[in-house]
């Protein structure tokens, strides 16, 4: 399907028809017109949008001049009540990009590029937000057209056959960015939103407001994950560039917290060095790399010093035991806050700004708020910032609680917005942070994704199933999923998604556990475990090593517009590719009132929907089950609570491994296999105490001769070699061979 592209709006006034400039594509045109000024987008010759500008919510801009043009940009000069305003529209190969300039001549509260009427049927449309009403950005709605929505930054318009709409700023530098719609007249009211807060002052010269796209697709799918290719590319030109290490995974020593029996901040050097020696035996073979110490190492938060009665060697000496058993040390850090009992606080009460209304009702009352604003505070957070990675050596930074910033008022500097006065901060951090430290937030996600690696933008994630008491503030593993799920498209080239911490104990069961673990393996994230090392089971050591090392590659959500918790997901290789099946228990069918019963449910899946051909091996990769060879479609049965993860091979004419139960996308990121001759070659990465198994399809003629290499033992059912081995002494990667020959 050919990417096409869309915009809207509503005009009160009526539309003056004296043309001023037409740019055309074979599929759409963009048309300007005067007086009052306005633009539209005919695709295929069918108008589909409308538009004029709003500055402090006024409209009715006229035309002043063309300033340039080319075929697939223009520029216009507009005047209005609140002054001037420069628009530059580009047409991009994939997309539509709106640029704007504003000189006003009052304080500019609002801006918004676009205001309108989306051709879509409400009672038709779903609606997918970007976190909501700012101050909840970790809640990602999904809801009907037939409701207002109020999304932070972005939002997708589907009906799911033929017309899916994304509107998306790139940033929010200056301003927070919002898109509104509502319901009118079987159609769907769009406005969306810049705000400054403070207003800038009159006589502002505002050189570029945050930029505008918008990508009209048949599919929400290639949308939603255009927009990630632009993020991107924005993230280049800035000079920003995403990480090409290796997926972070490893241990956090924060668990949940002690209301949940996790550690929490009760944390000291010889509980965190025995965590650090099971970690070296269990995981590491599997390649495990980070050890993460959280909360709980500070006198105070904000004090930046070493509890030296937990930990009476130092940070630096911890950091360099972790590393001197092979690891990469990590620390959590809250850069902008500081508690009231801290030092800090009591010495220098004049680095701290009010709170907010919703600072006050959304923080806790000992945590107190930075100025960043301010020359000396920046110096202070960077200092320290350059002291735990240059002087102690952790190279994996969380900066965490990172969205409070956003909770002050009456900074120092006056003359920036609150979101300005955050980004110019996070400017600095990246700046200050050295090339191969990983650098992590939680927080608000566009505030955030062009200064950090990773970044968690869900609520800290409880060791309980579900929690709907509380609603959308529900921390359950299975509300962090659908947060998961909802902005699965993120870490397709932008960041690392921080799924949070995977639990084993109770009162989660063992198969919502292991749900969750599947979960993150699709997402692409980090893989980060929240449990003593040394209560892990060899199962759950199993399970999450099937994970290691993560790959970057991220999978597809296929039922995110179909079901409250998607249950299946695909992920795409070059050679195989593999289905992911959950059942989540009770779940809710989009737009039905009764939900669906926790029970065993039944799967089809057409191999044509995801523009697959021909035949293929199916083996569940946990059960280590062989399904058969499947063409067409694949059909099976999830019990309750439980998952399944298929792998699909080709089937051809040469002995293909269609089986380990070392990863779950069949090859470690190091690992291999080629048929050359007559010999299957491996090079496998091996792990102590594991038992390995690898399934081999051999189709006639060919026939098992030896193993070379590797001493295994053999087994052969039907055309299936069944191959096993546990004699690994050390982590390693091996270089092994099946011979065959042909015929009887």
């Amino acid at each position: 399907m050919m990417t096409r592209f869309f915009f809207l709006l509503l005009c009160c006034t009526a539309w003056a028809e004296e043309e001023i400039a037409r740019l055309t594509t074979p599929r759409y045109s963009l048309i300007l017109k005067k007086n009052p000024f306005s633009y539209q987008i005919e695709v295929e010759k069918d108008l589909v949008l409308k538009s004029s500008i709003e500055v402090n919510q006024r409209g009715k801009y006229e035309y002043q001049q063309t300033i340039s043009m080319s075929e697939n940009q223009i520029r216009v000069a507009l005047k209005g009540s609140e002054g001037q305003v420069f628009l530059e529209f580009l047409l991009r190969p994939h997309f539509l990009e709106i640029q704007s300039q504003i000189l006003c001549n009052r304080d500019l509260k609002t801006f918004s590029p676009l205001t309108g009427l989306l051709n879509l049927v409400p009672e038709q449309t779903r609606i997918l937000e970007n976190g909501y009403d700012f101050y909840y950005d970790y809640y990602p709605r999904l809801i009907p057209g037939t409701e207002k929505a109020k999304s932070n930054w972005s939002a997708l318009f589907t009906n799911l056959k033929n017309r899916s709409v994304l509107c998306s700023f790139l940033q929010y530098f200056q301003a927070t960015a919002q898109v509104f719609s509502s319901p009118q007249n079987q159609q769907i009211a769009l406005q969306v939103q810049l705000n400054y807060d403070p207003p800038l002052k009159s006589g502002t010269s505002l050189r570029e407001a945050e930029p505008l796209v918008l990508i009209f697709s048949d599919s929400p799918f290639q949308c939603l994950e255009q927009l990630s290719h632009i993020f991107a590319k924005q993230l280049l030109q800035k000079g920003y560039e995403s990480w090409t290490g290796p997926v972070p995974d490893g241990w956090c020593s924060y668990q949940g917290g002690p209301d949940f029996g996790g550690y929490g901040e009760n944390i000291h050097q010889q509980l965190i060095l025995e965590n650090l020696e099971s970690m070296k035996t269990r995981l590491k073979p599997f390649g495990m790399r980070y050890f993460q110490i959280s909360q709980g190492w500070e006198t105070a938060v904000g004090d930046w010093d070493t509890d030296l009665k937990k930990f009476p060697q130092g940070m630096k000496w911890l950091a360099d035991e972790i590393r001197r058993q092979g690891f990469i040390p990590g620390l959590t850090i809250s850069p902008f806050v500081a508690s009231n009992q801290s030092a800090l606080y009591r010495n220098h009460p004049d680095w701290f700004v009010p709170k907010s209304l919703a600072g006050r009702l959304g923080s806790p009352k000992e945590c107190m708020i930075l100025d960043i604003s301010k020359p000396e505070i920046k110096q202070f957070i960077l200092d320290q910032i350059r002291q735990v990675t240059k002087e102690w050596g952790f190279q994996y930074l969380k900066m965490d609680n990172t969205y409070w910033a956003l909770f002050g008022t009456k900074f120092f500097q006056k003359d920036q917005t609150y979101s300005q006065v955050f980004v110019e901060m996070m400017k600095e951090i990246r700046k200050q942070t050295p090339p191969d430290v990983f650098l992590s937030a939680v927080g608000i996600v566009g505030l955030n994704y062009y200064f950090v690696h990773g970044l968690k933008s869900n609520l800290d994630t409880l060791p309980v199933w579900l929690q709907p008491e509380l609603e959308w503030k529900g921390r359950g593993v299975k509300e962090t999923y659908r947060v998961l799920a909802r902005r699965y498209y993120f870490p397709k080239g932008l960041f690392v998604q921080d799924p949070d911490l995977i639990y084993f104990r109770k009162p989660l069961t063992s198969e919502q556990s292991q749900n969750y673990v599947q979960a993150v393996g699709y997402s692409g994230g980090m893989v980060r475990v929240g449990e003593p090392i040394s209560s892990l089971t060899p199962q759950q050591v199993h399970s999450i090593g099937a994970l290691l090392p993560a790959y970057h590659q991220v999978g597809t959500p296929q039922d995110l517009f179909l079901r409250e918790y998607p249950e299946c997901w695909t992920l795409m290789f070059k050679d195989h590719f593999h289905i992911g099946l959950f059942n989540w228990g009770e779940n809710l069918e989009f737009g039905q009132k009764a939900p669906i019963p926790a029970g065993t449910r039944k799967q089809t899946i057409s191999l044509k929907n995801f523009q697959k051909s021909g035949s293929y091996h199916a083996v569940e990769f946990w059960s280590e089950n062989y399904l058969g060879i499947v063409s067409n479609q694949l059909q099976t049965e999830v019990p309750a609570y439980q998952s399944l993860s298929i792998t699909l091979t080709p089937v051809l004419e040469v002995p293909s491994l269609i089986h380990s139960n070392r990863h779950l996308f069949l090859l470690t990121p190091e690992e291999g296999t080629s048929f050359e001759g007559n010999q299957l070659f491996f090079t496998s990465h091996l792990v102590p105490e594991f038992d390995h198994h690898w399934i081999v399809s051999v189709p006639k003629p060919w026939r098992f001769e030896k193993l070379e290499g590797l001493s295994g033992e053999v087994k052969q059912i039907d055309s299936l070699l069944h191959i096993y081995f546990s004699g690994a002494s050390q982590s390693t990667l091996h270089e092994w061979s099946i011979l065959f020959q042909q015929g009887s």
